[in-house]
């Protein structure tokens, strides 16, 4: 059954067999598209994260394993050369060695604090600029 050009424009509501109706097709294609885009990333990226809290927590872990691994050797290296080395004259005290140690690691704290700190902001600034 032939029809008119006008009965082909509007079939059922919508612009059809014009450039209008393919423009308008074209459009609502994107539009799921970036749909699932948009969802596929929001998942990624809650994947993302939750790997990114498994590798911190085994970065961790491998770290204090090596820690304990790195002591016991000092512990056994100091054990075994004890006896071979001349006795040195304590030239700083023990007990402010430790005192030293301590405050190395409350300004290296200090420090990487700071970092974090400025990391952040320099974030937020790129975040705020995107």
């Amino acid at each position: 059954m032939p029809t008119t050009e006008a009965e082909r424009t509007i079939k059922n509501g919508k612009a059809q067999g014009t450039a209008e109706g393919l423009v308008e097709g074209i459009a609502e294609s994107f539009e799921g598209l970036a749909t699932i885009a948009r969802t596929q990333a929001e998942e990624s990226f809650k994947q993302g994260e939750k790997a990114g809290l498994v590798l911190k927590d085994q970065s961790i872990a491998s770290i204090r394993a090596a820690e304990a691994i790195g002591l016991s050797v000092l512990f056994a290296m100091a054990d075994i050369t004890a006896p071979l080395t001349p006795k040195l004259p304590r030239v700083v005290p023990v007990s402010n060695l430790e005192t030293l140690v301590k405050a190395g690691f409350d300004i290296t704290q200090q420090l990487l604090s700071t970092e974090r700190t400025l990391a952040e902001a320099a974030t937020r600034m790129l975040i705020r600029q995107s």
